[in-house]
């Protein structure tokens, strides 16, 4: 990585895992013996207790934990809750429904779709780019996409991984231009409910709109623990639902793998595989999942936001688990979590 990554966001450390990990399992046998458990089932057992408690103590509101597409363990998962930066997985479905259908491939120049970025500065940038977070573009003060698509990059494309950079927001244009051109729906979002999210079951997930009235797919959205289940299991299976492909098979192949800027981000993703993190990578300030040690999944993807929002999808474990939280809670630890959630399966 050329430059710091910056800490906007939550930060989740090593001090939060080790003050979960101490208080964890008092707190489930205390809430077990209280009955302060709401929406966890009469049969949970032991270790599901500590998972459902280490989760309710951390401003937790649902939670869902799916294995082969079965819930198995649940505690208020229609609470809805803003996810934030999880949104971005949302993109990568969006740009694989898009592919599917033939109106995008990820490899191609963002310029095809853009005028602004037909200049010499930006000619390189590629879809790819954009939902990798790679573009070299920083988002604009404004937050408006028009003021982005006039922003001059500074580093080349593919050589910084930045949380902060305008490619998701510039990605939702490129797919509002892509519909107006197949004179599809006007609103990115409203395609990506209709394509993908109805479908399996998630069209309870809804966008907070832009100044101009569009859903803000990259960290706008706002869902249940069992909407983002849904949409977790469309992804463990490879983008198929019901012998049906919604998702372009390559696109979410290629989501899983590393942007080339870090090895612990994909296309919307968190990545569980990847290079160790030095002690003072500040990625460290994103979350603890790197510490977890011998033990984490390989495989893992998650999608992560602000108060502990998080959606992990485990193929190995056969897993999807999602979670939705008060944006303002804090503490959360995906290495307690993960842990918890291991013992319980």
């Amino acid at each position: 990585m050329k430059r710091p990554v910056s800490r906007r966001g939550f930060v989740l450390g090593a001090g939060a895992f080790a003050a979960a990990a101490f208080d964890a399992p008092q707190a489930a046998a205390q809430a077990a013996s209280a009955g302060t458990l709401p929406g966890a089932g009469a049969t949970t057992t032991a270790a599901e207790q500590t998972l459902l408690a280490y989760h309710a103590a951390r401003g937790g509101r649902g939670l869902t934990v799916w294995r082969n597409g079965v819930s198995r363990i649940e505690m208020r998962a229609e609470a809805a809750a803003p996810l934030g930066e999880a949104s971005s997985a949302f993109c990568m479905a969006l740009a694989a429904a898009l592919a599917r259908d033939r109106m995008l491939d990820i490899a191609e120049p963002v310029a095809m779709s853009l005028s602004e970025f037909a200049t010499p500065l930006k000619t390189s940038i590629t879809v790819r780019h954009l939902l990798g977070r790679t573009c070299g573009l920083r988002a604009p003060a404004s937050g408006l996409v028009t003021d982005a698509l006039v922003t001059d990059p500074i580093a080349a494309p593919g050589a910084l991984f930045d949380p902060n950079d305008a490619g998701l927001m510039i990605f939702a244009e490129v797919a509002r231009r892509k519909l107006a051109t197949r004179g599809l729906e006007a609103d990115p979002a409203d395609y990506l409910n209709r394509r993908v999210l109805a479908p399996v079951g998630a069209g309870a997930v809804r966008f907070a709109p832009d100044p101009r009235g569009w859903g803000r797919i990259a960290d706008g959205a706002e869902s249940s623990a069992t909407a983002l289940a849904a949409f977790g299991e469309l992804i463990r299976r490879g983008g198929v639902w019901r012998a049906r492909w919604l998702l372009d098979r390559e696109t979410v192949s290629e989501s899983q793998v590393a942007n080339g800027a870090t090895s612990r981000a994909g296309l919307g993703w968190w990545l569980g595989a990847g290079a160790p993190l030095g002690p003072d990578d500040p990625l460290r300030a994103v979350s603890d999942l790197w510490q977890f040690g011998p033990g984490l999944p390989t495989d893992l993807l998650m999608a992560a936001g602000h108060g502990g929002q998080r959606l992990y999808v485990i193929p190995s474990w056969r897993i999807v688990a999602a979670r939705t939280a008060a944006p303002e809670a804090t503490g959360f630890s995906d290495v307690a979590f993960l842990r918890a959630l291991r013992a319980a399966l």
